[in-house]
């Protein structure tokens, strides 16, 4: 490993614990040890909760989503673009004080799969610096296009962390409509699902009340991914 990039990574780590601003306002600081660096898919088969999980924030449209969220007392996890937090930082800072939770899609939005275990370092790097101050320490990693190597689950447990994918996809992002989000989703829906949903999308935001309308129905209780994984 470049013990240069491992320096420069794991000196922003402790500068963000060492930094004034309160980091975590909502859930645990830090993974059970047996998931650091692991590649995590779904939950306890035998709880009935799922997770709500976002990426490609943040955006002009996530305040519209947050409304739908809180509006329907539910939370959920944002995975964000690094370089895009700056634009949205007091949206952002605001968001773990009213219990989502808000982790790394990494700082560009790449194939990871194709980079060296020192870019990979990078990217871990500059995401959480990105994410100084802004009310949490990241704990979970979701790569873009799914598509990551051993090298970027290295980098993650590096620094604590996990990687955090999804097994329920309904394809938001390709142009469907809105009934076919919600079907997708709902058709699917089981004990410790965790669900990708995109926060840029308009289809989404109109099938998301339905969506939760209907889990809830089910008598699904929503969490964020750390308190689905703290009970690991």
């Amino acid at each position: 490993m470049n013990t240069i990039i491992f320096a420069s990574i794991l000196g922003t780590v402790l500068a963000l614990s060492n930094s004034k601003p309160v980091l975590l306002t909502f859930g645990p600081q830090k993974l059970p040890p047996s998931l650091v660096g692991q590649v995590l898919r779904h939950g306890d088969p035998s709880r009935q909760e799922i997770a709500l999980t976002f990426d490609d924030g943040p955006g002009p449209q996530t305040e519209k989503l947050l409304a739908i969220l809180k509006k329907e007392n539910v939370k959920a996890t944002f995975f964000e673009i690094g370089c895009h937090v700056a634009d949205y930082g007091k949206m952002i800072k605001e968001m773990p004080n009213q219990g989502f939770e808000i982790e790394s899609h990494f700082y560009f939005h790449e194939n990871l799969s194709t980079k060296s275990l020192a870019q990979n370092q990078t990217e871990v790097a500059e995401s959480f610096k990105s994410m100084q101050g802004m009310g949490q320490k990241l704990l979970f990693f979701r790569p873009p296009y799914m598509r990551y190597s051993t090298r970027t689950a290295e980098a993650a447990k590096e620094v604590g962390c996990a990687i955090a994918l999804w097994d329920i996809d309904p394809r938001d992002w390709s142009g469907i409509s809105a009934i076919a989000i919600e079907n997708a989703v709902v058709s699917k829906i089981h004990n410790g699902a965790i669900v990708l949903l995109h926060d840029n999308h308009e289809n989404t935001l109109i099938a998301l009340p339905v969506i939760i309308k209907k889990i809830k129905e089910k008598g699904y209780k929503f969490v964020t991914l750390r308190e689905m994984f703290q009970q690991k």
